[in-house]
């Protein structure tokens, strides 16, 4: 996660100009513009452990078809990481609703996987391959990996990102897969939209998604969008007084009502919606119309990639519930303070995120940074501790299998 976050602020380094190289020269003859761009991406954002010299390649460009990523040798996890960032600008939006599923057959048969009957995100797909391109001109990822490096010699190949980066992460890892066997994903708060659901599965060997709780990007695909829109619809026929008062401050008798009393007064239940009304008809026409469309259309349904752990929000754990860390609690231990420990884990299923649920947490969920303290926290209640060495010997083990 440390790796997925700095990206971000790496990416936005400034060029040095030749006059700045050259007086830094003067005080340090090893002075170089590579050098110079690596002390300002540590400056920008830090990665434990991780020197200017581990910096390894850095590749800032962006556009429709290109994003910035860097490669770096981090001697904690014995592993060579490929981060990649995530959306930071009006191109990266762009390419995030280039949601049309785009088919890997052609794609596969070029690269040396299967692809038939395999979908994935138009756009990031698009992304990834730029990004696999460069890989394999531009930098030296084939010679760390080949032990010629003596310094990261034996070490694991790891690809990780955030929002949009954890999806190029995924597809790319796809790809690397076909050189390098025994490379793994980490994708943090991936979109709800990367992958067909039978992808999803078989990523489950080699990617692991991180979704916190209602995190609206990684519930965000067509599904979840046209499901949101049709609750909407459905909320607005389900009103059953007058439209201004639904604004009106919701008191009564001088009183504030709770969000829970007014529904129960505004809404009626889905089983006493006036089906006469003529709002009510021409939403069940518009219904009937688009789903003729889409059963003439068949477009697949795009998921979050691989085997997902997903931090939900929760109060006063029961017992029983150890969450896929093993983490106990017991009645002494529960927690009574959502600051103290606002989430718990388990593994969830790639359907779990076809609903866009709004919540007041549903945008601070994606942030790196609120990732990053959620798992940490996770792995105290675990009993471990940054760099994490204990994990680091088990996934030697598993990679070893």
């Amino acid at each position: 996660i440390h790796h997925a976050a700095a990206i971000y602020p790496w990416s936005t380094v400034r060029r040095q100009t030749s006059i700045e190289i050259a007086i830094a020269k003067k005080s340090d003859p090893t002075y170089s513009r590579e050098r110079g761009r690596n002390l300002q991406c540590l400056r920008a954002s830090s990665i434990p452990n991780v020197r200017v010299e581990d910096i390894r390649y850095t590749q800032f460009h962006h556009g429709i078809h290109r994003t910035p990523y860097a490669i770096v040798c981090d001697h904690s996890w014995q592993s060579i990481v490929v981060s990649i960032r995530g959306s930071a600008s009006i191109e990266d939006m762009l390419t995030d609703f280039t949601m049309k599923p785009a088919e890997l057959k052609e794609i596969g048969e070029q690269y040396g996987f299967e692809g038939a009957d395999r979908y994935c995100h138009r756009g990031v797909l698009d992304r990834v391959l730029w990004i696999y391109d460069d890989i394999q001109r531009n930098s030296n990822l084939e010679h760390l990996l080949s032990g010629k490096d003596l310094t990261c010699k034996g070490y694991r190949l790891r690809v990780t990102g955030h929002s949009l980066g954890a999806a190029c992460a995924a597809l790319l890892t796809l790809l690397l897969r076909v050189t390098y066997k025994r490379v793994k994903c980490l994708a943090f708060s991936p979109p709800g939209c990367t992958v067909c659901y039978n992808l999803s599965r078989e990523m489950q060997n080699y990617v692991v998604a991180y979704i916190l709780d209602t995190d609206a990007i990684g519930r965000s695909s067509m599904n979840g969008f046209l499901g949101f829109r049709n609750e909407i619809l459905e909320m607005v026929a389900r009103i059953k007084i007058p439209k201004y008062k639904v604004l009106s401050p919701r008191k009564e008798n001088g009183r504030v009502l709770t969000l829970s009393e007014f529904n129960d007064r505004a809404l009626c239940l889905p089983s006493e919606i006036d089906r006469s009304n003529p709002y009510v008809q021409k939403l069940d026409m518009f219904y009937n119309t688009e789903d003729s469309v889409r059963e003439k259309v068949k477009i697949p349904d795009l998921f979050p990639p691989g085997k997902i752990m997903q931090l939900y929000r929760t109060v006063n754990l029961p017992p029983s519930n150890t969450g896929c860390c093993s983490c106990r609690f017991n009645s002494d231990s529960a927690v009574d303070n959502a600051q103290d420990v606002p989430y718990t884990a388990r593994w969830a299923e790639c359907h779990d995120f076809r609903r866009i649920i709004l919540s007041s947490h549903f945008l601070s969920d994606h942030e790196t940074d609120n990732v990053r303290d959620q798992l940490h926290l996770l792995a105290g209640m675990a009993g471990l501790e940054e760099p994490f060495a204990e994990v680091l010997r088990y996934g030697r083990e598993l990679d070893e299998r």
